[in-house]
């Protein structure tokens, strides 16, 4: 900190930018803290707290007038610079695979020894010069001018490490988007999208030295990420969709499932369901009674009252088969109570099962008939 001893500190448009987007990562890190538990929580809300210090270094840098104090902030930031990819891929793993098991402590510490090494290999650069290089200076000869910094091989073996995780983010994602298909391929396309801005802004910092406000632009950019996922939280309610894993055991199923939302809206629906209803496209979104072969019968039954505590009998009307129809409230808890979400609906065939039944109902009426013809 003796390099800072010295040095003057502004207050900019710039700074006062990055100060508001950091506050405001904190208070998206409170309300994720706030909501129902979801894969991988405790790594996204680990995201938000890595890159806030990588914007606070960023934040300091900017205002330091000082050329040392400045290298030495940038120095600082390489903690929230590796944690931040590093979390993001664990959060993205954990998510679209549905682990609810969080991280160990250990897994979790282990994580963070290569950030300190190389926080550690930034900081003592003064010492060795190879992860800035002796070309590193002022842009200018203005009081708090950006620093042009030449990177040393040190530098580059940091991004690599960075780029691991960032590739690790985009395949994990591209994955999803094979797995999975309607609404959900189109969120998690925009995923792809939003997770491959840091790419570029880094990839043009670091390759073609494009700056933002005269630094960095990488951990803006991650910043744009943050709340395009939070719009993705808020509006698309992604953390109420079921992830790909999901969708997996969805096809494992040999019976009908459908899942509606608050509004009989079929959202989520199996293949066997697809497949009886001959649908293939444009089925996420549509209401249940509009559904062919199935909708109407089934929105009718439905709307009738539960008799006992079994399934609901569906006789489909256009063609000669039987369900079992099992419902169940998809629920969440807030603070103001229970909300219902949606429905899940189970259909067991039981074609055959209840076509004995019927036999066997008919020969016992005749056998009976036949009893009261010829009582001796």
């Amino acid at each position: 900190m003796n390099v800072c001893g010295n040095s003057a500190w502004a207050l900019s448009a710039p700074l006062l930018i990055t100060g508001a987007a950091c506050i405001g990562v904190l208070l998206l890190a409170r309300w994720v803290m706030r909501q129902r538990y979801f894969p991988g929580r405790e790594s996204f809300i680990l995201l938000h707290l890595a890159s806030v210090w990588w914007m606070v270094a960023a934040s300091l840098e900017m205002a330091a007038q000082g050329a040392p104090c400045k290298v030495f902030w940038a120095g600082m930031a390489w903690p929230g610079i590796l944690l931040t990819p590093t979390f993001w891929a664990i959060f993205l793993w954990q998510y679209v695979n549905s682990v609810r098991q969080p991280l160990s402590r250990p897994s979790t510490l282990g994580l963070t020894v290569v950030p300190l090494l190389v926080w550690l290999v930034a900081l003592s650069n003064p010492w060795h010069g190879l992860f800035y290089g002796t070309g590193t200076a002022p842009l200018s000869d203005e009081p708090g001018a950006p620093i042009g910094y030449q990177h040393g091989p040190l530098f580059f073996a940091a991004a690599a490490y960075v780029y691991l995780f960032m590739s690790f983010c985009l395949a994990v994602l591209l994955r999803a988007v094979i797995v999975s298909y309607g609404l959900y391929r189109r969120y998690y396309l925009a995923f792809v999208i939003v997770t491959a801005v840091p790419w570029v802004a880094n990839i043009s910092y670091v390759v073609f030295g494009w700056m933002l406000f005269g630094f960095d632009p990488t951990p803006f950019s991650f910043v744009f990420t943050l709340v395009a996922f939070a719009w993705l939280i808020v509006k698309v309610r992604l953390f109420d969709l079921m992830p790909v894993a999901r969708h997996l055991l969805l096809d494992a199923l040999r019976d009908p499932v459908l899942v509606v939302d608050a509004q009989w809206r079929v959202i989520e629906a199996s293949p066997v369901a697809l497949k009886l209803a001959g649908l293939r496209n444009g089925w996420q979104g549509r209401q249940l009674a509009d559904w062919p072969i199935l909708g109407a019968d089934l929105q009718k039954l439905l709307s009738e009252p539960l008799q006992g505590e079994h399934g609901r009998l569906l006789a489909m009307a256009n063609s000669a088969r039987y369900f079992e129809v099992r419902i169940r409230a998809i629920e969440r808890v807030t603070h103001r109570g229970t909300l219902v979400l949606g429905h899940m609906l189970y259909l067991h065939d039981v074609t055959q099962r209840h076509l004995s039944e019927l036999k066997l109902a008919e020969a016992l009426a005749l056998s009976e008939e036949r009893w009261r013809s010829n009582p001796a």
